[in-house]
């Protein structure tokens, strides 16, 4: 039996073929390095595709789905999902800087709080 699952979430994409004999890879969205997408005359003609996912030194470096639907959209979608995953990382990291700076005393109170609303607020658009 045959059976493909795809998953992309703002966290990871996830990759599963198979029901009796499975394959699984689950994909953290900060491994990802780049998507690319391959149609042929066809395929392209019947709006499918396969899309090649890369990841520096996971299993063999690269994870294929086969066979998906409007593959450019799925990659514009999976692109932006990257995006905002990235943006959301780099907030967090600021405000443990902020946390940090401000138990060392390096920020005083009012600007530790203006800046830690301003990026609690940033990170509401995320969730």
């Amino acid at each position: 039996m045959i059976s493909t699952e795809y998953f992309v979430t703002n966290r990871r994409v996830y990759v599963k073929y198979g029901v009796v004999g499975r394959t699984v890879f689950e994909l953290k969205n900060e491994w990802i390095t780049s998507v690319v997408v391959t149609q042929g005359l066809v395929q392209r003609l019947l709006n499918y595709g396969n899309m090649i996912i890369s990841t520096p030194g996971y299993y063999t470096g690269t994870t294929v789905m086969k066979d998906v639907s409007d593959p450019m959209h799925v990659r514009t979608v999976l692109e932006e999902t990257l995006r905002k995953a990235k943006e959301e990382r780099e907030i967090r990291e600021r405000l443990r800087w902020l946390e940090e700076e401000y138990a060392l005393g390096r920020i005083p109170s009012e600007r530790y709080l203006e800046l830690k609303r301003k990026y609690e607020e940033e990170l509401k658009r995320y969730m």
